[in-house]
């Protein structure tokens, strides 16, 4: 390997492994900005930064604005060759299979618009997928005529065996490309993606994953999972600043997916240990998760007390509406930020972990949904 690494004309934070083990409040303060007014259990919606990964974004910036010219032309393509190439050590795939974006979203429509779908196809996946992508197949299908098949899952998964078997069962021979979720926002559980894309690729059927949750909450190996198509944002559970991303392409897909910003590169070539938290909430309400607890990894999804969902109902159905309303009172009322979900004619609570949270944050949810839940009686 004659690669040589270009110099960094600036201080790259080093983070060493704490032999205690420790987290909570003490973590929070030294590596993140989270204020203190608020309980933060929502660390999958747009995950923290970290404070040394900020200040290092941020000095970047000033060293680009020192000399903007000399830094576009001349320093920018080795940095980030050597920044593609740690990435792609880290989640195992060739530096020439990834292309670092902004964020998931970009990365999805880059495929997905780049597919050139006709009506001849049909693009399969859950109801679990990411309200967006949804949004994005039906844009899809509208503007190409191509066929959307999505299949539900059941209310209550109790083990990846279920997934497979029903991927197996309904990925049927009309389908002609599948979208899923590595870690699905609303219902996160860990897919069994080595399986599926296992069972798309015997059938012939392109995969695109959406691994948005995955980077830094999961080991990610791409070269294991073999999937054509991958995007994980970094700003997530990885910690980054806002705007970093990356798509993995297969070679094979390369000649085919296109930028959605036509530039200069044009035709230049394709560059959790919380689940007993999750219980004691279960427990207090005499409710339970949403699916078996050995399918969580760094969020878990767990059913609010069936008087709220009853309380609140019109027409004896749970909407977005209700989970809202929900999330306000806990955000207004009682300081914690945390998703509230309509799920299956239920509200759930999506809770995150991470090392800044502890015991007592999911306490204080505890406490807080049982007194609204009294209110309602």
């Amino acid at each position: 390997d004659q690669y040589q690494p270009p110099d960094i004309p600036k201080d790259i934070p080093k983070f060493e492994a704490d032999s205690q083990g420790a987290y909570g409040k003490e973590i929070k303060d030294k590596h993140f900005l989270l204020g203190n007014d608020y309980t933060f259990l929502n660390h999958g919606a747009f995950g923290s930064v970290l404070k040394d990964a900020l200040a290092a974004g941020q000095a970047w910036q000033r060293h680009i604005e020192a000399q903007p010219l000399k830094f576009l032309d001349r320093e920018l393509f080795p940095q980030l060759v050597y920044v593609t190439r740690r990435l792609c050590d880290f989640i195992d795939c060739k530096p020439t299979e990834i292309a670092l974006i902004e964020n998931a979203t970009t990365g999805t429509n880059a495929v997905l618009k780049s597919m050139k779908f006709t009506s001849k196809d049909t693009i399969y996946y859950l109801d679990c997928t990411y309200g967006a992508v949804k949004k994005l197949l039906k844009f899809i299908s509208a503007e190409n005529g191509c066929n959307l098949k999505q299949i539900n899952i059941p209310l209550f998964v109790e083990s990846q065996q279920q997934i497979i078997d029903l991927v197996r069962s309904t990925l049927s021979q009309e389908c002609t490309f599948a979208v899923f979720d590595h870690i699905p926002s609303n219902y996160p559980i860990v897919m069994p993606i080595k399986e599926i894309v296992k069972i798309c690729k015997e059938r012939n059927v392109p995969v695109f994953i959406d691994g948005a949750h995955a980077l830094g909450s999961l080991p990610l190996t791409l070269r294991e999972l073999d999937p054509d198509f991958y995007v994980s944002n970094a700003h997530k559970w990885f910690c980054s600043p806002k705007g970093c991303a990356f798509l993995y392409v297969k070679h094979c897909w390369q000649h085919k997916v296109r930028s959605l910003t036509v530039s200069h590169g044009f035709e230049s070539g394709f560059n959790s240990e919380f689940i007993w938290t999750g219980q004691m909430l279960v427990t207090k309400w005499k409710t339970r998760l949403a699916a078996s607890k050995n399918l969580f990894g760094s969020m878990c999804l767990i059913q609010l007390p069936e008087v709220i969902s009853k309380r609140l109902a019109r027409d004896n159905k749970v909407t977005y509406e209700q989970a809202e309303l929900i999330q306000n009172v806990l955000y207004y009322d009682y300081k914690i930020e945390v998703p509230i979900k309509a799920y299956g004619n239920q509200l759930y609570v999506r809770i995150s972990c991470h090392l800044y949270n502890d015991l007592s944050d999911y306490q204080k949810l505890c406490d807080a949904i049982c007194v609204i839940a009294e209110k309602l009686v």
